[in-house]
């Protein structure tokens, strides 16, 4: 089991927070490599949706297919 971090170290990351997400989505755009550009991509996903809990499910219960369909239509 990880070891839990303490709370004032938590709260210096949770600084950098804004930061990491504009450098992931740099990075998702602009990245040098596909794959830099997928994990970059995955890890936006993964904070943004929760992470994939079973084939073509995620936290919410919806498909990949149904949250694309939704970003689509706003």
């Amino acid at each position: 089991m990880a070891k839990r971090e303490p709370p004032d170290v938590r709260a210096l990351a949770q600084r950098h927070t804004r930061a990491a997400l504009r450098t992931l989505a740099e990075i998702m755009q602009q990245g040098s490599s596909e794959q830099a550009r997928i994990a970059a991509a995955d890890k936006l996903l993964d904070r943004a949706h929760g992470r994939v809990r079973a084939e073509g499910e995620n936290a919410g219960g919806k498909t990949l297919q149904q949250l694309l369909e939704e970003d689509d239509a706003s």
